[in-house]
């Protein structure tokens, strides 16, 4: 085991200005010894020190993400599946470069520090802690009087390699997981901004309030991927992120990009554009290339999937972005995903 420099952090604290005994607020060391101390991992040293640990016989990468509400989650959203998104959008940065989850800081901005909120929110944290065998190693918690915002370190080991961003070659294969638009419905259901059958309504809220990260892609990622990412702020953005490092193109045939049963349903009752689907964002599903000869492989490998692997397009040298199948409402927008500014 060895100290790493980078990762040095405050002990978890709480910043409870004009919260005392007398609001029937409990004290923040109380909190992380009831709540946090139960999800953290040996590296966290029981989250009593300022550092964490470490194993050296691990190559470890790590990504952060922040989660705002109003932005990424709505108002009275309940706390576990704020701490669910939270870990779910970290672990799909994870699973785009075929990494393993080993360990997470998490850094809280909160401006409700009941208990019973507290409490929900690690539910939350060890349901995914559970599902996906990782553990807290610490980070810190202050108070807000503003919207929430909590953020997630997440660490990640690889044996040999992982997949990298930019490393896409001419005459790729491109690739998508799992559907597009699903969680941009969702979001305008949750809103009350679009209406659906409870059993869509249900299944698309769930798309956007909790992704599924897609960790069950990583021998697919290790034996055949050139280059990935995650689809965060739209496919269409996130693939020009991918080809824009060496200055490619690609041509993507529109007609063969997942879409649900029923956001294709809700598109037409509401004349909704496919090419709003394409930049909305919130998917978290994986985007990657691969060489051509691996098609039939990918393919076959995906069978044993629980979500679809779709071939949706190939990569060339013109530096364009061009489609085919274009329905006749379609046109490429002037921004191409989500801006976070």
């Amino acid at each position: 085991m060895t100290y790493l420099s980078f990762i040095k952090r405050k002990q978890i604290r709480a910043e409870l200005e004009n919260l005392g005994p007398k609001n029937n607020i409990m004290s923040e060391f109380s909190y992380i010894d009831k709540y946090l101390k139960p999800l953290a991992g040996e590296s966290g040293l029981d989250l009593s020190d300022d550092i964490a640990l470490l194993a050296q016989d691990k190559n470890y990468a790590c990504s952060s993400d922040i989660i705002v509400e109003g932005t990424h989650f709505l108002e009275n959203t309940e706390p576990r599946k704020i701490a669910q998104k939270l870990l779910a959008v970290n672990l799909s940065d994870l699973a785009a470069k075929a990494l393993t989850p080993e360990h997470y800081m998490l850094n809280l901005s909160l401006n409700d520090f009941s208990e019973g909120w507290f409490k929900e929110f690690c539910v939350g944290l060890k349901i995914m802690q559970d599902q996906y065998n990782f553990k807290l190693i610490g980070g810190d918690t202050t108070k807000t009087s503003g919207n929430i915002v909590v953020s997630a370190t997440i660490f990640g080991s690889y044996q040999d390699n992982f997949i990298p961003r930019n490393n896409c070659q001419d005459g790729d294969l491109i690739w998508h997981s799992g559907f597009i638009g699903s969680a941009y419905l969702g979001l305008k259901l949750c809103q009350g901004k679009l209406t659906a059958k409870k059993t869509a309504q249900d299944k698309l809220c769930r798309n956007y309030e909790l992704p599924e990260p897609r960790l069950a892609l990583q021998n697919i990622l290790l034996n055949y991927a050139h280059s990935a990412l995650d689809i965060s702020d739209g496919l269409l953005q996130d693939l020009e992120h991918l080809l824009k490092f060496n200055n490619f193109g690609a041509n993507i045939d529109l007609a063969k990009i997942s879409v649900a049963l029923e956001t294709k349903a809700i598109c037409q009752e509401h004349d909704i554009n496919l090419a709003e689907l394409l930049t909305a964002g919130d998917d978290y599903e994986i985007l990657f290339t691969s060489k051509a000869e691996h098609q039939a492989d990918i393919l076959n490998a995906a069978k044993q999937l629980s979500f679809p692997v779709s071939l949706i397009g190939k990569v060339n040298n013109n530096g364009k972005l061009s489609f085919t199948n274009a329905p006749d409402s379609f046109s490429i927008p002037d921004n191409l995903g989500y801006k976070h500014h």
